[in-house]
């Protein structure tokens, strides 16, 4: 079981690399069904759909990963960028003081603050139309 989750979970990787993010997507998918709580599976799904502009259906993954496993730092930094680009300064702010809490002190963290600070407005939102949003969800059956 553990072979097949972790061979899945490189199929996602690859097609996500290369752009395939329906494959991609669908792989993680079929990861979190046999384990909804796989926090790698739940990271990557998030920085697929933060990549294509789905920040609220990303927080979703995101957090879930944060919440299955607190002590990596590419997840916390994730989540903190995502609220940051959905203007939730606060819960970035929150979200940065537990990771600190645990440990999470790296230099990346000072350029998260910074955002926090200047109330960073995310590019995103100018770049995706809420039909061009709509339209990749579609695209990915969600």
């Amino acid at each position: 079981m553990l072979d097949d989750v972790e061979n899945l979970l490189d199929q996602a990787i690859a097609a996500h690399e290369s752009s395939d993010f329906k494959t991609a997507f669908h792989l993680y998918r079929e990861i979190l069904t046999e384990d909804q709580n796989q926090p790698d599976a739940n990271h990557n799904c998030g920085a697929l759909l933060a990549q294509l502009g789905l920040l609220d259906d990303a927080l979703i993954f995101i957090q879930n990963a944060v919440n299955s496993n607190p002590y990596v730092h590419d997840y916390w930094v994730s989540l903190i960028d995502v609220l940051i680009r959905l203007n939730r300064y606060d819960d970035a702010a929150l979200a940065m003081e537990q990771a600190k809490s645990l440990g999470h002190n790296q230099s990346v963290f000072k350029d998260l603050s910074r955002a926090i600070k200047n109330r960073a407005k995310s590019s995103v939102k100018g770049l995706f139309s809420e039909s061009d949003l709509l339209k990749t969800k579609e695209k990915l059956d969600i």
